[in-house]
């Protein structure tokens, strides 16, 4: 996907993986601006509810505002289902995570095989 254009974003590195997709750093053409930019997995079939689980993922990020989230640019299904984020650094994100991790999983638990930062 490196190289590659999907939409009006230019595919610039992988910047994880999880469950419900691939995360890119991309450039958004139409506004120049780097965004993160998350693909449902293109090596799996993709059904009608991992559609409607990633449609319901994007809509409530984008009703969220606070310094952890990052804000929703654009989420589409027309012809890729995609979303486009705002950036966070990695030292955020590890961070945040470590934080969340801390107050609600049990004691042992981790959160490394949910997602993978690269």
């Amino acid at each position: 996907m490196i190289g590659q254009t999907v939409s009006h974003f230019k595919i610039l590195e992988k910047l994880g993986e999880g469950g419900m997709g691939v995360v890119y750093k991309a450039q958004d053409i139409s506004l120049d601006r780097t965004v993160a930019l998350k693909l449902l997995p293109s090596r799996t079939v993709v059904t009608d509810d991992d559609k409607a689980r990633f449609s319901n993922e994007a809509r409530a990020a984008a009703k969220l505002a606070h310094p952890n989230i990052a804000t929703v640019y654009l989420f589409t299904s027309n012809r890729n289902l995609l979303r486009a984020s705002e950036t966070m650094s990695r030292q955020h994100c590890s961070r945040s995570l470590r934080d969340v991790s801390r107050k609600i999983l049990p004691s042992g638990t981790g959160i490394s095989g949910s997602f993978r930062l690269m």
